[in-house]
């Protein structure tokens, strides 16, 4: 079992030590140097094939961190980035730098993403990042209704108050992440000046366990800053949750609620576990509901032993 609470979601290095032990007990100084090292084979490798893989979303430090979930195809195979018709030079600078970002991260170059403009018909078996200005990107406006968050010329805007349960889901996500100091979904506002850049992630509305990152800027000028600010962040916890503005460069995340789902498949058994995890009420209910049952029966079985003694007098 792996320490995954103490981990970065990514960046981490794996350390694999080979021990070579001799056979008899003869202590090493009366060893010859052959007798007490190893050689690990060139043609060895280690198979870490079959390992489940599943990601709680929307998480843009993913995104920040490996440009997950675009990168799960190393060439970004099932990803489709929609740039506006006209494309201004900012724009083009942005979508190179992601790019590179992405690559960065897998190793391997971008050589099957997709680029289409903003009267893409979204597919099922494809992600989608969205980029460009909050005045040229139609697409933007198209998905506005499903955003709870939307950047316009005129700042930021959540498209909906937190209700009760969404309150009460981010609570129960602050337990289940070790925060015991409880704290209500966060407002956005626009009190310390118009952001200059917004990145969302959500799951796509028309197609389950497809993701959606959109990026849109309130001007041409913050792609600049944004591209030496992310980089430098990126392995942070400043880009983070399902909602992120950079102000005066530098980056606030928001635990914005919003709809969760999850990316990746797993064995039967380990997904009950975390369901169950997550879910810890139903715990308690089957308990309780469990302790009903049996007490009913404990009362018919005394019932039952207390008529037959008092038949047997």
């Amino acid at each position: 079992m792996l320490p995954t609470a103490n981990m970065r979601p990514f960046g981490n290095t794996m350390l694999i030590n080979f021990n070579f032990v001799p056979k008899d007990s003869r202590p090493d100084h009366q060893r010859s140097a052959d007798e007490v090292s190893g050689e690990i084979l060139r043609q060895s490798f280690l198979n870490i094939t079959g390992l489940a893989h599943r990601a709680r979303m929307p998480n843009l430090e993913l995104f920040a961190n490996a440009g997950f979930p675009f990168t799960r195809k190393a060439d970004l195979g099932e990803t489709v980035v929609i740039m506006p018709d006209s494309p201004t030079t900012a724009e083009i600078t942005l979508l190179l730098d992601l790019m590179s970002h992405c690559g960065t991260q897998t190793g391997y170059p971008v050589l099957r993403v997709e680029i289409s403009d903003s009267g893409a018909v979204m597919r099922r078996d494809r992600d989608y990042l969205i980029l460009g200005g909050t005045s040229d990107q139609p697409a933007l406006g198209a998905l506005s209704s499903y955003l709870p968050v939307t950047l316009s010329e005129d700042g930021v805007k959540m498209s909906t108050k937190p209700g009760f349960l969404a309150t009460v889901a981010a609570i129960r996500d602050q337990l289940l992440a070790g925060k015991w100091r409880l704290t209500t979904p966060q407002q956005l506002s626009n009190e310390d000046g118009i952001p200059d850049l917004l990145i969302e992630g959500i799951e796509s509305p028309f197609f389950p366990c497809r993701s959606i990152v959109t990026i849109a800027i309130h001007s041409d000028s913050a792609v600049d800053e944004f591209a030496s600010v992310f980089s430098e962040r990126s392995q942070s916890s400043d880009i983070a949750h399902s909602v992120s503005l950079m102000r005066h460069g530098k980056f606030t995340s928001y635990n914005v609620p919003t709809a969760q789902y999850h990316v990746g498949s797993i064995a039967p058994n380990p997904l009950m576990r975390l369901w169950l995890a997550e879910n810890f009420w139903v715990l308690y209910g089957a308990v309780i509901l469990l302790s009903l049952l049996l007490a009913i029966y404990a009362r018919d079985y005394l019932s039952l032993l207390a008529a037959a003694r008092l038949r047997e007098r």
